[in-house]
């Protein structure tokens, strides 16, 4: 990744995270408050409620010291920044994940280099799951912001059209697939939070770019002092000789649809653990 590179945090701020907010909150606001040449930081937002869908970004060129004080100041649970809002809870269990994707492309292009931290708890509006009135609000915007609905779609679409490689960072145990297509795709990895240490995660995940960045010098693999300093997170990859994209969201998951990954899709590092 040649130049700056673009960390954006795009985090989950519905109601279902709430044991986990200050967690995050403070992770992210340590990993804002050192000092990372080449490195543009951004924090993007997502939630919704059974009325409205709601996606918001950080401006672009603030500096690490104005972003740390964003996340002090404006990251809070049900509150999209800079909205008014602060009741939008989500509700339906499935969140806008793809509306937060898709914003990226509102605010970056191909020439940026792009390392999304996805951070969440709950799965995407996948089409098994039903449509709720939030799923519904969901699909307007993007087809008023020019995407299609189908949340696989809105996927590929981003990382076709971007320099971006997914980090997804998940707090419980939520279907995989999605988030397993975001990694896959971009030779990334899922983490998964064991630690509360909010200074061993912000190391860990600064290890992390500085390994993904290494890739601009050719190195293709994760080195092992990379995932010894991930110690705060289960960590897990995509099975590459295994792995199949999927075009569109699927009638049911479950039924291990035409072109679903096969067992042992994750096992390359570990499978994820169980979450309390």
């Amino acid at each position: 990744m040649a130049g700056i590179v673009h960390v954006v945090f795009l985090i989950d701020i519905t109601g279902s995270m709430g044991p986990q907010i200050a967690g995050v909150k403070e992770m992210v606001h340590r990993f804002c408050s050192v000092d990372r040449p080449n490195v543009q930081l951004h924090i993007h937002t997502f939630t919704e409620m059974p009325d409205a869908c709601y996606v918001t970004a950080s401006p672009m060129e603030l500096t690490q010291t104005q972003v740390a004080d964003y996340v002090r100041d404006k990251l809070a649970l049900n509150s999209p920044p800079d909205t008014g809002v602060t009741n939008a809870s989500g509700g339906d269990g499935p969140e806008n994940h793809a509306a937060g994707v898709a914003s990226l492309t509102q605010k970056f292009t191909q020439e940026h280099n792009i390392v999304c931290f996805l951070i969440t708890d709950a799965v995407p509006h996948y089409r098994d799951r039903g449509r709720s009135r939030e799923a519904v609000k969901e699909s307007e915007w993007l087809e008023q912001n020019g995407f299609p609905t189908d949340v696989f779609k809105v996927l590929n679409g981003v990382i076709e059209g971007l320099n971006v490689t997914f980090v997804p960072i998940l707090y419980k145990n939520p279907d995989l697939t999605w988030f397993a297509q975001a990694a896959g795709l971009t030779d990334s990895l899922i983490l998964f939070p064991t630690s509360t240490n909010s200074t061993l995660l912000a190391n860990g995940l600064h290890a992390l770019l500085e390994a993904l960045q290494g890739r601009v010098n050719g190195e293709t693999a994760i080195p092992p002092s990379t995932l010894e300093a991930l110690s705060g997170f289960r960590v897990t990859a995509v099975g590459r000789e295994d792995f199949v994209a999927l075009n569109e969201d699927p009638p049911s998951l479950t039924a291990a649809p035409a072109g679903a990954p096969p067992s042992g899709y994750f096992s390359h590092i570990g499978p994820p653990p169980p979450y309390p």
